[in-house]
Formats: structure tokens, C-alpha cells, sequence
């Protein structure tokens, strides 16, 4: 599925541009503050026809950011959002995404630095 790999380099590539900081896909062991990382929690490919030419996309991912104070991740996770629901209209136009969520929001304890976990839903139509 090229157009999942694509979606995949697209939310990178937005979520880097609004974030300010080094954003990376996959989880990492150590991480350095300020940053992001972007990991696919789980993805769900259903055809919609019988000749199996169309599917319905229902992908999570997770986004991690890292950040020196409480403060500063929160402004970085705030145009995280924005940059989200700005590029919306693009994703919709060039994957057939009907649906860009934020469904969950959470600090997380971590010895690196103050960190805070986006959990984000794609839907689309390939």
C-alpha cells in the first residue's frame, strides 16, 4: 500500500513543520530533548468492493515529544495540533482521508525529559 507509506511520510513531514524540532518515525530507546517520535500503533485495511481495488484506511499512531520544560512541550504539542488540522484539507484532497483525530492526550512520566503522548486517528478511502 504506496498511498500508507506516503500518509505515513506526510504526517513526518507535517508534523516537523509545525513542531520546530527533530521529529523521527519509530521508536528509539534514547531520545534527546527537544524532539518527536512518530510510531504506527496499529492500522486495520478493509476492501470496500469485491475486486478489492478500493480499502478503508483506519490507521493510529502515536506521537511522543520530548521537550525541557513543561512548558515548551506544550507549545510544541499545541502547533502540533494546529499543523494537523491546517494540513487536513490537504490530506483529504491527496489520500482520501475523511477523518484526522486527536483521540487522546496524556503526560508521561520519563527520566529524559518532560513528555507528552498524542494518540492521533486516519481514516481514508485508497
Amino acid at each position: 500500500m504506496r498511498h500508507l507509506t506516503d500518509l505515513v511520510e506526510k504526517l513526518l513531514e507535517t508534523v516537523k513543520k509545525a513542531s520546530g524540532i527533530p521529529v523521527s518515525v519509530g521508536w528509539r530507546p534514547s531520545v534527546a530533548a527537544p524532539s518527536a517520535v512518530i510510531q504506527m500503533r496499529g492500522c486495520e485495511i478493509t476492501p470496500l468492493d469485491v475486486s478489492a481495488s478500493k480499502h478503508l484506511v483506519d490507521a493510529s499512531f502515536q506521537i511522543d515529544v520530548w521537550h525541557v520544560s513543561a512548558r515548551r512541550r506544550d507549545e510544541v504539542v499545541e502547533r502540533i495540533m494546529s499543523g494537523l488540522a491546517e494540513g487536513r484539507d490537504a490530506l483529504s484532497t491527496r489520500f482520501g482521508v475523511f477523518s484526522l483525530a486527536v483521540e487522546g492526550l496524556a503526560d508521561v512520566d520519563d527520566e529524559t525529559g518532560f513528555r507528552k503522548m498524542l494518540l492521533v486517528r486516519i481514516r481514508m478511502v485508497s
